[in-house]
């Protein structure tokens, strides 16, 4: 069954000045057209010489719902029309079964899409659900939502800020009414709006908050620990991610100040924090120098033999993968 389908595809807003909509009214529900031609030719085994329908559908939840309905009723269309006399109707429809199609992330998480239960048409229960199949894999993979961060750890009594990403989805740049809820506050100045972000499981370290519009992390952690919470990445059409990560909050145990050295004489000290796994640990200087001679290993090995006299005043910096 040959199928000619046309390949416009229009969105628009109420009859109204779409651009003056966006300072002088509420926010319009965006309305989606889907357009379908369908012309049957004569491999029907049957008399028909020719037929055909143009349907319209019109859908305020997204386009693909619009071309599915649009392409559904041409089938519909079709299959209505009688046949020429003494010739039996040859279209006898089908449709699909739910069906839910998964495709998997980098790091192993998955997203998936189901196609609602008749969707789609077809002159045979095996086609119906065979083409809703390969559509949920499609759109599965187009759609497809993957958070790609993994937080770094803090220190207590810190500044902590970190930007959790993702890819994939769809961006939005300006909210409209059937939006998910928590995009009417986010996004301004024409920059697209990727996805809103909140935490539904467990809690973040006491003292950092969430932006829902930036995905930033940010605050001075108050209390060491690890802190594992699951947060979900939401997109413009409301395909969502989840994603379970680990903050780890330590403070440095090692005493201020430091002991002194001595000229020419070995010196030794083994910095250490809390609650951190040693083997996850990366100490590095953040501000002033050592004295010549000494040196600071990525394990926190502070050692050498200083070779000149003075005050030093240094800031050591200590990050961990994992508690």
């Amino acid at each position: 069954m040959p199928l000619i389908a046309c390949s416009k595809k229009i969105v628009c807003e109420c009859s109204d000045d779409p651009v003056a909509n966006l300072s002088a009214e509420d926010i319009d529900v965006d309305r989606h057209i889907g357009i379908y031609n369908l012309i049957i030719l004569n491999d029907l085994q049957v008399n028909y010489q020719a037929f055909a329908c143009k349907t319209y559908c019109y859908s305020e939840e997204s386009q693909e719902d619009a071309d599915d309905c649009a392409r559904r009723a041409a089938l519909e269309c079709i299959a209505a029309i009688p046949p020429p006399p003494g010739t039996p109707n040859p279209l006898t429809l089908f449709y699909n079964a739910a069906v839910t199609q998964t495709v998997t992330c980098p790091d192993g998480s998955t997203f998936s899409w189901t196609i609602r239960a008749g969707q789609f048409a077809a002159h045979n229960q095996a086609t119906a659900n065979a083409f809703a199949a390969s559509v949920a894999k499609n759109r599965a993979q187009q759609h497809r939502i993957c958070i790609v961060t993994t937080p770094s750890g803090g220190c207590r009594n810190s500044a902590y800020s970190v930007t959790l990403q993702a890819v994939g989805g769809t961006a939005l740049f300006f909210p409209y009414l059937n939006a998910p809820a928590s995009f009417m506050g986010c996004g301004s100045g024409g920059l697209p709006i990727h996805y809103t972000w909140m935490v539904i499981v467990g809690s973040l370290p006491p003292g950092l908050e969430l932006d829902e519009c930036t995905g930033i992390i940010s605050g001075t952690p108050t209390a060491t620990g690890n802190y594992t919470f699951t947060v979900r990445a939401t997109d413009a059409i409301g395909s969502f991610q989840q994603k379970t990560v680990s903050i780890c909050i330590i403070r440095i145990t090692t005493n201020d100040p430091l002991p002194d050295g001595t000229t020419d004489a070995p010196y030794l000290v083994n910095l250490t924090e809390t609650p951190g796994l040693q083997e996850t640990e990366l100490w590095t200087i953040a501000y002033g120098s050592l004295p010549a001679g000494m040196t600071l290993t990525p394990a926190g090995v502070l050692s050498g033999t200083p070779t000149e006299t003075g005050d030093f005043t240094i800031g050591i910096r200590v990050s961990v993968g994992s508690c």
